[in-house]
């Protein structure tokens, strides 16, 4: 008798201790699933890489047609410069540019210890190209335009689009240009055919969703290099370019702009503060540029004396397509 309850007992036990364990991992599970359940509401549905890739593409045609809708800009940037290496150099600059339709001018400007081109003025008033060197005091003009003439300085109206830059050894000093927008190029479409999700993250500081990704670019100073683009869309839903880098295919960094400081215009948030980092090959820097933006006018008349430059600001006049001068100014006696 003693021994067939005993013998209960120890199964009573067994049964209940089995009870407790399923309902720690019933209790487990359901925990388990709720927060997998909670994380996903959170966080929104998920979407897939081709879909973040094919937003990327349409976020970037954005931009460009927002370039392409514009009528007439000036822009007005101061720069610092700095110059590594053995002759390490410290200068300011400065670029201004108008343009409206197919007419353009821009001014620049670099302290002389840089060696660069100090101060020139370029520009096409729809019937002559000008080129004034202000430091030889020679103006030279011919009546077709000059796609590879730039300044010393990048533009920085152009510096937030850089991924849709002509500027390497095919087409050397190639600087883009209003008309560039227009229409599209064949090498935007292969650029844009072939962009590839690199990676996803967030700026923890200001809350934004971070996503980069690239695309193929081309070879400078005999370097091929491909574009990385980094996107951060804001609380709001707005999106901005806040970095493009172009980086090696041996990984290494050849230039890094960066951009800050946004200001709502109708190219949407473009930045008052780009920087600009060059490398070389062993990766060390060579050069850091930062302007700042001080005025951006869009869609507001510019008068057309603005693209002609007058023979009076030149002490010699050449006119390229004649191959003569025809002013010069006489010495004094």
């Amino acid at each position: 008798m003693n021994k067939v309850m005993f013998s209960r007992n120890i199964n009573w036990g067994q049964t209940t201790t089995r009870l407790i364990v399923v309902a720690i991992v019933f209790v487990a599970a359901t925990i388990i699933v709720w927060a997998a359940v909670r994380t996903s509401l959170e966080s929104g549905p998920q979407v897939s890489g081709n879909e973040i890739k094919a937003k990327s593409i349409e976020k970037l045609e954005g931009q460009r047609k927002k370039y392409s809708n514009l009528r007439s800009v000036h822009i007005v940037a101061d720069a610092q410069i700095t110059l590594f290496g053995a002759n390490f150099r410290v200068g300011n600059g400065s670029y201004e540019y108008w343009a409206e339709g197919n007419l353009y001018k821009m001014k620049c400007l670099a302290d002389p210890n840089l060696g660069f081109l100090t101060d020139v003025d370029v520009s096409y008033d729809g019937k002559r190209f000008y080129f004034f060197d202000h430091a030889s005091g020679i103006l030279s003009f011919q009546q077709q335009d000059v796609s590879k003439t730039t300044g010393a300085l990048p533009n920085p109206l152009f510096m937030p689009v850089d991924f849709l830059s002509t500027d390497d050894d095919d087409c050397p000093f190639c600087a883009l240009r209003m008309t560039d927008f227009k229409s599209l190029s064949a090498r935007w479409e292969d650029r844009a055919s072939r962009i590839e999700l690199n990676s996803q993250g967030r700026d923890e500081t200001k809350g934004y969703a971070l996503t980069d990704f690239e695309m193929p670019g081309g070879t400078k100073a005999k370097r091929a290099f491909k574009f990385r683009v980094r996107e951060a869309e804001t609380g709001d839903g707005g999106v901005r370019t806040t970095r493009i880098d172009r980086d090696g295919l041996d990984g290494k960094l050849l230039t890094s702009m960066t951009f800050d400081n946004f200001m709502p215009t109708a190219l949407g948030e473009f930045p008052r503060t780009i920087s600009s980092e060059g490398f070389d090959e062993n990766s060390n820097l060579i050069f850091r540029m930062v302007y700042t933006v001080n005025k951006l006018e869009i869609n507001q008349r510019t008068e057309e004396r603005v693209f002609a430059i007058d023979y009076d600001e030149a002490e010699r006049v050449w006119d390229s397509d004649a191959r003569k001068l025809v002013k010069e100014k006489r010495p004094k006696p």
